[in-house]
């Protein structure tokens, strides 16, 4: 039964791709992964999916408008895919935005695989829900790279979690490049946007001090002065250095 009901996993994101996709594959529902809501928009007319966990911040189409797109949509053709927002926002008024542009409920990232699991119950199955979903908030405690939690959180193996550590060493040092070309631009709502995917793929890997430092650039973007921003960006660097420590120590592998 489970193999019949496919899911469309909505994330710009890699590191986030490939953790959601994990944690459906362990569940035992087939899901697909595109990177934008124009890409999603695009399957949703080929592929009958049953469910949609849609991230909001995206380039080309964010998620709000993509689902405002598919609403329109189904308006005029019938029928109602759940849509379920997904964020590492988790700000106040975020939860109300998503709902009034057409979504169904809201999930924080990084997730937590019970919570997705209740979701996907509760909308693939009408299994009550007994609590609203919250998404997962990250431990309050200070650490560089916890690969024995990210194991139990996302109840996988080591060689799961070396893809994701190689993969996180590919794409941070991207957007670290991009959020100092952007602050030498002026550029805070692209450098906020930078800031905001490292604060996610640091989260999904439980990188406590790195998401952290990364939530910092990301709020002090946020002021749109750029001489805010540098003493909370050398802290990112910094972390970024210790992180990249710590991974290559995981890997086996001489730090870059």
């Amino acid at each position: 039964k489970k193999r019949m009901m496919r899911i469309l996993v909505v994330e710009d994101n890699p590191v986030n791709m490939k953790v959601a996709l994990r944690i459906m594959e362990k569940l035992g529902y087939p899901a697909d992964g595109v990177f934008n809501g124009k890409e999603a928009l695009a399957a949703l007319e080929l592929i009958p999916y049953r469910l949609v966990f849609m991230d909001v911040q995206m380039p080309e189409m964010d998620g709000l408008e993509a689902t405002e797109a598919l609403r329109r949509r189904e308006a005029a053709s019938g029928g109602r895919i759940p849509i379920i927002a997904m964020t590492a926002h988790a700000m106040k008024g975020d939860r109300e935005r998503c709902l009034a542009a057409g979504m169904d409920d809201y999930l924080a990232k990084p997730v937590q695989p019970d919570l997705l699991l209740a979701l996907i119950e509760h909308y693939l199955h009408g299994v009550p829900e007994e609590r609203q979903p919250a998404g997962g908030q990250p431990p309050p405690e200070e650490v560089v790279f916890d690969a024995g939690r990210l194991k139990k959180r996302l109840k996988t193996d080591d060689a799961f979690v070396r893809g994701l550590a190689e993969l996180v060493g590919r794409e941070a040092p991207k957007h670290l490049a991009a959020v100092r070309r952007f602050l030498g631009d002026g550029n805070m709502a692209e450098l906020a946007h930078h800031a905001h995917q490292i604060k996610g793929m640091a989260a999904n890997i439980c990188a406590e001090n790195f998401r952290e430092a990364a939530r910092a650039v990301e709020q002090a973007a946020s002021r749109d002065d750029p001489r805010a921003i540098e003493a909370p960006l050398a802290h990112l660097e910094k972390e970024y250095g210790r992180l990249r420590t710590a991974l290559a120590a995981y890997l086996g592998v001489c730090p870059p």
